[in-house]
C-alpha cells in the first residue's frame, strides 16, 4: 500500500455499525416496533442515544390503529413514511404524512398528539426520529415536506437545517438531515468537519460506509476522520443525520 494511500484509509471516518437484528423489539399486534436505542419498555445501558440523536424508531402501525392522545415536550420529533400514510391528530386539527414525505414536529414548551394509521388495509410503515432542541420551551410547531424524487440531480440532499427559510425543515438544533437515494455501484462522499459526529440509518438496499456493509435496518455511529464514503452494493436508500 502506498504513502498516499494509507494517508486516505486515516482521513476515514471510524464507523461502528448496530445491526438492525441487534435492536429491541416489540410486537403488540397493533403495533411492531424495532427500538435503536432504549425506548419505552425496551432499555438498552449500552444504547442510551447518540450525542443529540435520542431515540430511532422503525415502527409498522396495523389499519386502523392508533396511539390514543399523548403527551411530548422539548424533543424534535422527525417523522419518515416509508410506506402507507400516517395521520396526525392535535387540537388544531389533523394533517397526513403519505408515502415519501418527512414531518417535523417541535414539541417545545408541550403539545399532545395522536397518530393514526387511518387505513382500512394498509399498514403505516415509518421510521421516527428524536433530537434533543438546542433549548427549552419553543414554540411548539410542525411542518413537512417531500422526499427528493427519483432522478433527483444529487445522490445525497439535505432535507433538514437549522436555517430558517431556506425551504428545508427547520430543526431547532445544530443537526443536518441528509436523504440519499443510490443506484447500485453508485457512490459518494461526505466530507466531515471537525469534531462532528454522524449516524446513517438504512431504509433500503445494501450501502458499503468507509468499508462496512449496511443492510436495510442497520445503523452506524460515524467519529472522527474526516470523509464518509458510502458505496451502493445494490440500489439504496438511507438518512444521514450530521450531528454536533
Amino acid at each position: 500500500m502506498s504513502v498516499m494511500q494509507q494517508g486516505r484509509r486515516r482521513d476515514l471516518s471510524v464507523v461502528v455499525p448496530c445491526r438492525g437484528r441487534e435492536r429491541g423489539h416489540v410486537n403488540l399486534g397493533w403495533l411492531e416496533a424495532y427500538y435503536t436505542f432504549s425506548f419505552a419498555s425496551h432499555y438498552d445501558p449500552t444504547r442510551r442515544g447518540f450525542r443529540s440523536l435520542r431515540a430511532l424508531n422503525e415502527r409498522w402501525l396495523a389499519p386502523r390503529s392508533g396511539f390514543g392522545e399523548h403527551p411530548h415536550a422539548n424533543v424534535e420529533i422527525l417523522t419518515l413514511v416509508l410506506e402507507g400514510a400516517l395521520e396526525q391528530r392535535d387540537r388544531n386539527g389533523k394533517w397526513t404524512l403519505s408515502a415519501g414525505e418527512v414531518g417535523r414536529l417541535t414539541a417545545g414548551a408541550g403539545v399532545s398528539h395522536d397518530e393514526v394509521n387511518a387505513s382500512w388495509h394498509e399498514h403505516a410503515h415509518y421510521l421516527e426520529v428524536w433530537i434533543e432542541p438546542d433549548r427549552a420551551d419553543l414554540p411548539p410547531s410542525q411542518e413537512r415536506r417531500a422526499l427528493p424524487r427519483n432522478g433527483a440531480q444529487r445522490a445525497l440532499q439535505v432535507i433538514g437545517a437549522p436555517r430558517e427559510g431556506s425551504g428545508l425543515l427547520q430543526l431547532h438544533q445544530g443537526v443536518e438531515t441528509l436523504f440519499g437515494r443510490l443506484t447500485a455501484g453508485e457512490g459518494v462522499v461526505r466530507a466531515m468537519a471537525r469534531g462532528r459526529h454522524a449516524w446513517i440509518q438504512i431504509l433500503a438496499g445494501i450501502v458499503n460506509a468507509n468499508g462496512q456493509v449496511l443492510e436495510a435496518g442497520d445503523g452506524a455511529a460515524i467519529s472522527s476522520g474526516e470523509r464518509l464514503w458510502l458505496l451502493a452494493v445494490t440500489p439504496a436508500e438511507f438518512l444521514l443525520l450530521d450531528l454536533p
